[in-house]
């Protein structure tokens, strides 16, 4: 309640006045129920202190065991060569959350399975896996700075047996290290699965392009291409030589003799390199079975008999070359009989093959004099020409035998270059598929490597032993103070009431 009081200025604003709160009234009333006050405070105080003794009592003593596992982080790193070298892993995250995740990986139903059946009988009747998780509290303690954690992981568990929680805590403890080394500091079974698959499709891979390339080398062409390619450039050149000096001789004379005398100089050397090229394949094959004869048993010398007189009729029935002289060779060879040993018939290989030989030399020798004359053609017939008239030069004979061996030279060069290209190809995916398998060869035996020497993330400090006391009950004081004041407060709150009502004390005295 306010008043308005004048002021005593005049003209001046007026002010206003709050009256003061009486507390006396108030205090009179606490002095009067006082007894009643502290009578009912102490009531309330000894039912609750007395209820929490009998709740207490009543509770059964619990035996608390721990087992300190520590945070030691052991990496191993092997290295045989620069090839081979297990690698050291860095730890993702942040150390708070990797100490996080273990603490959560220690409360995990896997590892309270894992515990609650190797225990087995050595548990109560009746418990679970989850009755074991929820007798278990893990905990990181702090270090001695308490504003940091320490390299501790402590698992506690609590039952009505000393005995059974020292065991529990043990065995969750080293199911714990077991699990978490597992999963921090070994490969995985599924990654060395992979890559050993992947090490096997490589290799697969490899012996795959290996078979295809040889396949390819047994059957390829490249070196019949590169001879004749080799003897078609010499023919060229020959013919190339012969035009020139055809056309030197064209310049002064057209000579129709001397065209003849080169064109016949020309098919006769074509018929020589065309009678070389047989004796060369007559030649190889008296070779092989010459070989074949000097290895072969005695009891196949019919067979190789027949080979032998086939090889021989072939030798016999070649074409005779255009030479002007016969061959200087005597083919005329005695067939052996049928029962001849094998030694005779090598010698009479041997014989053919030397044959041959002599007769492939006569025929380089004709080649070479072929050569030289299809080269004196020109000048030869020039000497009988000089007192000539003058006439048209005769046509080009080597332009059309040129053009040819170009067109062939063109054709077996595409065909060299077109199987080269494949034995590169092949070899390229064949050195390919090689650099993959060893690539894997050596992650698979770095990945076992590691498997075998298994890094270690946490290790067992110290073991749970039996607890000699229970662990003592909750403290009890700081409840019931705060019952006591809670009681004070009702109390006060009452007495009020009470004298408000117009109740008097029953306490106060006559």
């Amino acid at each position: 309640m306010t008043v308005q009081q004048p002021d005593v200025y005049a003209g001046e604003p007026q002010t206003w006045a709050d009256d003061e709160i009486d507390l006396s009234r108030y205090l009179a009333v606490l002095v009067a129920w006082w007894r009643e006050i502290a009578l009912l405070t102490v009531l309330i105080t000894a039912l609750a202190a007395g209820a929490a003794w009998l709740w207490q009592s009543r509770q059964p003593a619990l035996y608390a065991a721990s087992t300190d596992v520590v945070l030691a982080r052991l990496t191993s790193r092997i290295a045989l060569d620069e090839r081979i070298t297990t690698s050291e892993e860095t730890q993702q995250g942040g150390v708070a959350s990797w100490r996080a995740s273990l603490v959560q990986l220690a409360q995990s139903p896997a590892i309270a399975d894992a515990v609650f059946a190797e225990l087995g009988d050595q548990l109560p009747a009746g418990w679970s896996g989850q009755d074991l998780l929820n007798k278990v509290s893990v905990d990181n303690p702090a270090g001695p700075d308490p504003r940091t954690y320490s390299d501790i992981i402590r698992i506690t568990v609590k039952t009505g047996n000393p005995t059974q929680s020292a065991l529990i805590a043990n065995a969750w403890a080293s199911r714990f290290v077991d699990h978490v080394n597992q999963v921090y500091g070994q490969v995985p079974a599924d990654t060395l699965a992979v890559v050993q698959g992947e090490l096997e499709s490589a290799q697969a891979a490899y012996l795959q392009a290996e078979e295809a390339i040889q396949a390819f080398i047994a059957q390829s062409q490249a070196d019949s291409l590169q001879q004749q390619i080799k003897e078609k450039q010499a023919l060229r050149e020959n013919f190339q030589q012969g035009r020139s000096a055809l056309l030197a001789a064209a310049a002064i004379s057209a000579n129709e003799v001397i065209s003849s005398t080169i064109q016949d100089n020309l098919d006769t050397l074509a018929q020589l390199y065309s009678q070389r090229r047989l004796t060369q394949v007559q030649l190889s094959q008296a070779r092989n079975l010459a070989t074949q004869l000097e290895q072969a048993d005695p009891a196949t010398s019919a067979s190789n008999l027949l080979a032998l007189q086939l090889l021989k009729a072939q030798v016999f029935a070649r074409p005779m070359t255009s030479a002007e002289q016969p061959l200087a060779v005597d083919l005329n060879l005695t067939l052996p009989t049928l029962n001849a040993d094998a030694a005779a018939l090598a010698a009479d290989a041997r014989t053919l093959v030397t044959t041959l030989e002599g007769y492939l030399a006569q025929l380089d020798g004709e080649i070479a004099a072929a050569s030289g004359a299809l080269l004196d053609a020109p000048n030869a017939g020039l000497a009988g020409q000089l007192q000539a008239a003058p006439a048209a030069p005769a046509a080009d004979p080597f332009q059309q035998p040129i053009a040819q061996l170009d067109s062939e030279l063109q054709t077996l060069r595409s065909q060299l270059a077109a199987d080269q290209a494949r034995e590169r190809q092949l070899t390229q995916r064949r050195d390919l598929a090689w650099t993959a398998y060893e690539t894997l060869s050596n992650k698979l035996v770095e990945l076992n490597l590691t498997r075998t020497a298994a890094n270690s993330e946490v290790r067992i400090g110290a073991r749970a032993v039996p607890p000699a006391e229970p662990q003592p009950g909750p403290n009890l004081l700081l409840p019931i103070a705060a019952v006591a004041v809670a009681a004070l407060i009702f109390a006060l709150v009452l007495a009020l009431v009470a004298n408000a009502v117009g109740r008097k004390p029953l306490l106060a005295q006559p």
